[in-house]
């Protein structure tokens, strides 16, 4: 496995993002990366979940575990709620651990366990690994577009590429109809992303479209209901 070597830089809310040196690419808003990942992918999709937990654990799936903000920000839920999640993210580019220690979110976010942090990156690849009673993981070192995923399986789809112009193939309908697939009925999908054409997308495939409010500069982000 090799893994990258990102630029840290500090976004408007204190908050670190890390920045791709090949294309210049943020892994998230410089609006503020805690705010943004709070905003899109808790607020308006994970809390879904909390606050009507289903059956058994809330099954959250990843395209692009990036920095890890996001696992850790879900597995603070999952602590908090006592729910218990398990999350499956895909990155093919993964950040060095030694990367990764130096971001300051267990700071920002007065978590005094920084291992909680650090454990997200520094676990096994490629297999379930349980973090504490109420969060396991799978990350997965490969290629999105060539994983299998179960049929109607997710609650939650984190969709987290970078920008079109930098990802265009990660923005395809094949992307948007497997996802289809592999979320249950009600499964929200949720990202930063909202183009005109994402949302003909979403909407041909069958998805209840919606478009809440944006946050860090942003008018707009997608919200997605199977």
């Amino acid at each position: 496995m090799q893994f990258t070597h990102p630029d840290i830089v500090v976004t408007k809310d204190g908050s670190h993002t890390l920045v791709n040196t090949d294309n210049q690419q943020l892994y998230h808003s410089h609006g503020g990366a805690i705010q943004e990942s709070k905003h899109v992918f808790i607020k308006h999709n994970l809390q879904n979940w909390l606050d009507n937990p289903p059956e058994g654990s809330i099954n959250v799936l990843e395209l692009g575990f990036g920095s890890g903000l996001n696992a850790y920000l879900t597995r603070l839920e999952a602590e908090k709620h006592n729910v218990d999640v398990n999350y499956h993210s895909v990155e093919l580019y993964p950040v060095h651990p030694d990367v990764a220690a130096r971001l300051n979110y267990p700071v920002e976010l007065n978590d005094s366990d920084t291992n909680r942090f650090l454990e997200i990156h520094t676990c096994k690849w490629n297999c379930q690994e349980r973090l504490s009673d109420n969060f396991s993981i799978n990350k997965v070192y490969g290629d999105f577009l060539e994983q299998d995923f179960p049929t109607d399986h997710y609650h939650s789809f984190y969709y987290h590429a970078f920008a079109v112009k930098a990802q265009p193939e990660l923005w395809s309908n094949q992307v948007i109809d497997r996802m289809y697939h592999a979320l249950r009925p009600g499964g929200i999908l949720t990202t930063f992303s909202a183009t005109g054409q994402l949302g003909r997308s979403l909407r041909a495939r069958g998805y209840r479209h919606e478009k809440p409010s944006g946050v860090g500069g942003k008018r707009e982000i997608t919200r997605a209901i199977k």
